[in-house]
């Protein structure tokens, strides 16, 4: 059962990578579950072909460590496409990343631990994030330690290669029973996926300005404005402006005072121009039936 969740974890994670790393490293990325397996630490670092992008994981809410490896075709064709090269097919070069790479290229890990959380996040609440303090990650665990081993295979570009995480087993035993309890894991990739937009959607900030829709105005009288000069805008008092978000007309508004600062009151929602179209569509074929 515990293996039957883990592998809905990965296929969640699978769809969240592919979209946020193709919007961030603007090419097409596709990634997909590829095993589950259980081994030792040893066993681990033995299936590992060097040079390789090999990180550290610290889980932060459930006391552990884990280790995620990147192999050098995705490291460099991610560190191809944030350095803005149009190539569809980068140079691997048979050499480990510079420092100075390596910090560029954490740029496109932490977005993917995002995703790995957010994909977590029915079952239990691990905190996934890079950890630069602790010891090299070939030694972040004891060798003969048990880990589940999740591989991805991912393509970026033209150029493919695998994503694989060992996340310790004594960990996800401690969290058995969260895992193993009976949750809404049963939703569709296009539900899933419009949360996930409606909590970005949410943190993000919008303008919102005030307008009057007055007269059109020859462009000469314009020019010829001066300071103290009345422009008659021909709009009455008592009508609402218009609100405008991010340039959008959404609402009609008055201007009321708030304590020391001028605020809007909303008079209505302003509706689409399709939507009306079809309310009225809508209405004519009432009137008809």
């Amino acid at each position: 059962e515990v293996l039957r969740r883990i592998q809905l974890v990965t296929e969640a994670f699978a769809r969240r990578m592919s979209s946020s790393l193709s919007a961030y490293l603007r090419r097409y990325v596709d990634a997909s579950p590829l095993s589950i397996e259980q081994l030792s630490f040893a066993e681990f670092l033995a299936k590992l072909t060097p040079p390789t992008c090999i990180r550290t994981l610290v889980l932060q809410r459930v006391d552990g460590t884990a280790v995620l490896e990147l192999s050098p075709e995705l490291a460099f064709a991610a560190l191809e496409a944030l350095l803005g090269s149009r190539r569809s097919t980068p140079e691997i070069p048979s050499r480990d990343l510079t420092e100075a790479e390596h910090s560029i290229v954490e740029s496109a890990l932490r977005i993917l631990l995002l995703d790995l959380n957010e994909a977590w996040t029915p079952l239990a609440q691990m905190g996934f994030t890079l950890d630069r303090q602790s010891p090299p990650p070939d030694q972040a665990l004891s060798a003969t330690e048990g880990v589940v081993l999740t591989s991805f295979d991912v393509r970026i570009g033209d150029v493919s290669g695998q994503v694989n995480i060992a996340t310790p087993s004594a960990v996800l035993k401690r969290l058995q029973k969260d895992i193993t309890r009976d949750k809404d894991l049963g939703r569709s990739a296009n539900e899933m996926h419009r949360e996930r937009l409606m909590r970005l959607l949410k943190r993000s900030r919008v303008s919102a300005e005030l307008a009057i829709q007055g007269p059109r105005f020859p462009a000469a009288s314009l020019a010829a404005l001066n300071p103290g000069d009345v422009l008659v805008l021909n709009h009455p008092c008592d009508r609402p402006l218009d609100l405008l978000l991010d340039g959008a007309r959404k609402f009609t508004a008055s201007v009321i005072p708030s304590s020391a600062r001028r605020s809007a009151s909303l008079v209505a929602p302003v509706l689409d121009s399709r939507v009306r179209n079809h309310g009225m569509v809508e209405h004519v074929k009432a009137i008809g039936a």
